[in-house]
């Protein structure tokens, strides 16, 4: 379910940047934040699973190119990236599209998924999430009504 569900939000982000709209904000209606540059386009998603709400990560290349043409694995490896100077273990995966591959993150412990969390929820300005290293400036301005508006419980 998680899968399919952040096809579709990869899917979706490529619209946005086929139309060359950019976002420098969360957008409250699809629970995401779509970062567009010359790097790729990350996506953070607010998602709620059975096991509760989560943030997932994800990032896309436009190409014509299979995960598997590019010699990617369609399972899961261990991997990590940072967001503002701390690491976070995590796996990520290679998901195909229709004109383009995306990398699904996953983090892997609760003290990563905290963390993340923690610093979309509290900081007052943009952090910095850097993966393979590229730099991806994301703001935490609407974070908390998105993450609140999944269940009753209120920060």
């Amino acid at each position: 379910m998680l899968r399919n569900f952040a096809l579709v939000t990869l899917m979706c982000l490529f619209v946005f940047k086929a139309n060359a709209e950019t976002s420098l904000s969360w957008n409250f209606q699809n629970r995401n934040f779509v970062n567009n540059s010359d790097q790729g386009t990350l996506v953070l998603s607010v998602v709620a699973t059975d096991s509760g709400k989560q943030v997932n990560l994800g990032i896309g290349y436009q190409s014509d190119k299979s995960c598997y043409d590019q010699g990617f694995s369609y399972n899961f490896v261990d991997y990590a990236y940072v967001v503002d100077g701390q690491i976070i273990s995590a796996k990520r995966v290679c998901v195909d599209g229709e004109g383009f591959y995306a990398w699904e993150y996953r983090t892997r412990t609760e003290a990563g998924k905290a963390f993340l969390l923690k610093k979309l929820m509290t900081k007052d300005k943009a952090l910095v999430i850097e993966v393979d290293g590229k730099e991806f400036w994301v703001p935490t301005k609407g974070f908390n009504a998105i993450w609140n508006s999944l269940s009753e419980e209120a920060l």
